[in-house]
């Protein structure tokens, strides 16, 4: 994978072989962690417009409710 963006203990933007954006937050209090997601066409589409204000609006709204994203949880 390469990576395109990073914000040091925020967030990792990576491409993957099969051109995937591949979204990589850190998570966590005492213990930190990795939450992992591909983006969708819709904020795929955002962060073409937005760049990277929109990655540390999208890192934040992942951290702050992990929940609504755990279906699109993935591992790298």
């Amino acid at each position: 994978m390469k990576e395109l963006e990073k914000e040091g203990w925020n967030y990792t933007l990576f491409l993957s072989e099969d051109k995937q954006l591949i979204f990589s937050v850190v998570c966590g209090s005492v213990g930190l962690y990795d939450f992992v997601v591909a983006l969708n066409r819709e904020e795929q589409a955002a962060y073409g417009s937005r760049g990277k204000a929109f990655l540390g609006e999208l890192a934040r709204t992942i951290r702050e409710n992990e929940s609504s994203y755990l279906t699109r949880r993935i591992s790298i």
